[in-house]
């Protein structure tokens, strides 16, 4: 494993979310920038976590496992928000994916950046 870990998305790339849903789900590939190939996390002893805050804060909102796409050997990784993860007011925020290598965490080195917007109300 390489030094550096770097998700698909450019760390630029704003992901835009609506407040109370419960998708898209979060599709993100670990590439591994020094041998230039994607990070394999086939084997059963690695886990994917990714974590979201708010920008700026330092309490975390919510702690979730990601799934290994199509058994993790081209090092793509999906959350599926928690039910009640996107319960949150509109806002900048940010996740942050690790990885877990058999007991060796390696974080990804710039956080995913997410816009927040309210969600339309229901008229009654």
């Amino acid at each position: 494993m390489s030094d550096v870990l770097a998700p698909s998305v450019s760390p630029n790339h704003v992901i835009r979310l609506v407040a109370g849903d419960d998708n898209p789900a979060l599709i993100v590939q670990l590439w591994d920038d020094i041998a230039d190939e994607p990070v394999d996390l086939s084997l059963s002893t690695t886990t994917v976590k990714f974590r979201f805050r708010a920008r700026g804060a330092t309490t975390i909102l919510f702690v979730a496992t990601m799934s290994k796409v199509d058994g993790g050997f081209i090092g793509l990784a999906q959350l599926d928000w928690p039910s009640t993860g996107l319960d949150i007011a509109a806002g900048q925020y940010e996740g942050e994916v690790s990885v877990e290598f058999d007991g060796a965490i390696q974080t990804v080195r710039k956080p995913l950046r997410f816009q927040v917007t309210e969600d339309f109300a229901e008229s009654a």
